[in-house]
């Protein structure tokens, strides 16, 4: 039984090294991800200035931005770096109904 428990911690130990060595391999190799306010402000200066002043759906946005913890950041932390912007969300109606669109603050209302 000793041995048994034995081979166990040693197990353990093997596993918990492993671990140790797979995190500091990812610490090492990990990408250095820009905030996404900045993201948000060199995708806008690399559009041109009719491309930029559309009405711009979340997803388009989206797709255009890396993620922390995921291949593209979060809806709401979008919204959030875009109102300090100052972008506003507006609601265009059509033929399908309405959807959310985002607009710079100088075109709200126009």
């Amino acid at each position: 039984m000793r041995n048994y428990i034995a081979q166990l911690y040693k197990h353990l130990e093997d596993e918990d090294a492993k671990h140790k060595a797979a995190r500091q391999q990812t610490a090492t190799t990990r990408l250095i991800i820009k905030p996404l306010e900045t993201q948000l402000i060199e995708l806008f200066r690399s559009l041109p200035e009719a491309k930029l002043r559309r009405p711009w759906l979340m997803q388009e946005l989206a797709s255009h931005l890396d993620g922390r913890y995921r291949a593209y950041p979060s809806p709401q932390k979008i919204g959030e770096a875009l109102r300090k912007l100052g972008w506003r969300r507006v609601r265009i109606y059509g033929q399908w109904g309405g959807r959310r669109y985002w607009l710079p603050k100088s075109d709200v209302g126009s």
